[in-house]
């Protein structure tokens, strides 16, 4: 595996490793793969970096090594159905497709994706093989099997989305526009990114799916064209890299970092882009850039709008339980004189909260930034009542409850505390939920819905029980998304300006 030896040699020792990784003795199968899978990376960094060697030449090294994976790899799966034996082997398909994404992506880094060496395989068996080789991989990660074998199975289905798109990266070059069988192959791919953004997977499985994404070449324009079925796919792609973008994992979003730079053209990458840079691996930039990038190429598209709407109302949905608890917990200290005396007091807050899945994950940024992009979509034709319906439980479930809770704070009721330690919208559970439903009765209000709400007059009368006093009490932030509310108005150039200014954890949108 190296240029030291002639070609003859090389094919020779190649055949040899090939039947060492089919053999019918299950051992050295696998001992045959674990020995091989060691150097395997050095090695393929080696004939990357010698650039003495022309790139063709060293692609003609690596094209056998691929081609005898894929045909180890075939001779695995067919087994899975050997009822007689001891069937497919999940670890040693884990490792042989990790051995194998690594010399193909090597080899398509030197003569680009035209063409893959696949050996004895086709492209549709191929295909039909990683649909299999994933499903055994969601069946091994069932926690009633032993935990190794679940964890080479989780491994195992994040490598098959991988090969996957090699496959549709391929097959993107050959296929014509408008082919079904390609839509389709890219519909359960996209359909397979979707799944991987569960923040309870292992995190293996989403980092291959973020590393899929960009290798399949599916973000690209050269992907949709002007065909409406690949744009959808498109953008249901583009969501589940802002999904991977806000991953807990840091790898997984560096991973989804780099594949939305990949998809840049040669043109846009020439372009600076958001503070004068493609990809700068800071997350928040990147994050940024990524509704940047969506808002550029399917702001005219409804099924945008739809899904940032809901975004909105995920992020503010069911604030009740949540504020009544931060106003519970302002009982016991509002007329204590003594701190003394508010040691060991009983309250409804548990011991050990339930674990957030994805702590990483910002509420606020994400709604900022999904509530700027929707402030600019520009909804196409007559029927909106999709979006319509969400942002109208917007302004009515969320926006007006949470006003009329703060105004009850407000009130000249003598049972009420009257100091900024006591103020609601500084509470650490109630700040997210006041502010983003703020936010979405803004933007709500400037697409032209929420007629018959009266969400404007609250915020405005609001501000007039407050008084100067009472507004110095409330959080900053909270102050400019009310006042903004309080003067919004349907396409009003100043409700966007301030709408944008109030995203304060995204620079690049309050620039803009």
């Amino acid at each position: 595996f190296s240029f030291t030896h002639d070609k003859s040699t090389r094919i020779k020792h190649v055949g040899k490793v090939e039947a060492l990784l089919t053999s019918d003795c299950y051992d050295i199968r696998i001992h045959a793969a674990k020995a091989f899978k060691k150097r395997i990376w050095s090695k393929v960094d080696e004939i990357l970096a010698d650039t003495s060697v022309e790139r063709h030449e060293r692609a003609e090294l690596i094209a056998p090594v691929c081609a005898m994976l894929m045909n180890a790899l075939r001779s695995e799966m067919s087994r899975k159905d050997d009822v007689d034996g001891l069937g497919a082997h999940p670890p040693n398909l884990r490792r042989m497709s990790r051995c194998a994404i690594e010399c193909l992506t090597a080899h398509r880094s030197l003569i680009g994706h035209q063409h893959l060496p696949l050996g004895n395989t086709s492209v549709e068996d191929l295909w039909n093989m990683l649909m299999d080789m994933r499903e055994l991989g969601r069946e091994t990660s069932d926690t009633s099997v032993d935990a190794e074998e679940a964890g080479a199975g989780t491994s195992l289905a994040g490598n098959a989305v991988e090969l996957f798109a090699l496959v549709i990266s391929l097959d993107m070059v050959l296929s014509n526009k408008g082919d079904e069988a390609f839509n389709e192959k890219a519909s359960f791919f996209v359909g397979a990114l979707s799944l991987s953004t569960d923040p309870d997977l292992h995190w293996v499985v989403r980092h291959s799916a973020a590393v899929a994404v960009g290798s399949s070449g599916i973000l690209t324009d050269s992907f949709s064209g002007s065909d409406p079925v690949r744009k959808q796919l498109r953008l249901k792609a583009y969501l589940s890299v802002l999904t991977f973008l806000q991953d807990s994992d840091a790898d997984v979003r560096d991973a989804a970092g780099r594949s939305l730079s990949s998809s840049l053209d040669n043109s846009a990458r020439s372009k600076p882009r958001i503070d004068g840079h493609i990809s700068s691996h800071v997350p928040l930039m990147e994050l940024e850039m990524a509704y940047h990038q969506i808002g550029e190429r399917h702001h005219k598209d409804n099924g945008l709008a739809n899904y940032l709407a809901a975004t909105i109302l995920r992020e503010c949905r069911d604030s009740r339980p949540k504020l009544d608890l931060a106003l519970s917990e302002f009982d016991y200290s509002e007329h204590c004189q003594e701190a003394s005396k508010l040691l060991n007091q009983n309250t409804t807050r548990k011991i050990f909260e339930a674990e957030d899945s994805n702590p990483y994950s910002e509420s606020l940024t994400t709604c900022q930034l999904s509530a700027s992009l929707l402030a600019q979509c520009s909804l196409q034709g007559e029927d909106h009542k999709e979006v319509e319906a969400v942002m109208n439980e917007i302004t009515s479930e969320c926006g007006g409850a949470i006003l009329k809770m703060i105004r009850a704070r407000a009130s000249t009721n003598s049972s009420f505390a009257m100091d900024m330690t006591h103020n609601l919208t500084w509470s650490n559970d109630a700040f997210p939920l006041i502010h983003n439903s703020l936010l979405g009765s803004i933007v709500t209000v400037y697409l032209g819905f929420g007629i018959g709400s009266t969400v404007v007059a609250d915020a405005r009368d609001l501000l007039q029980v407050l008084g100067s006093q009472g507004q110095e009490l409330i959080h900053p932030c909270i102050r400019e998304a009310l006042t903004v509310l309080s003067e919004a108005s349907a396409k009003d150039a100043n409700t966007k300006s301030g709408l944008l200014r109030a995203c304060f954890l995204s620079p690049s949108v309050c620039r803009t």
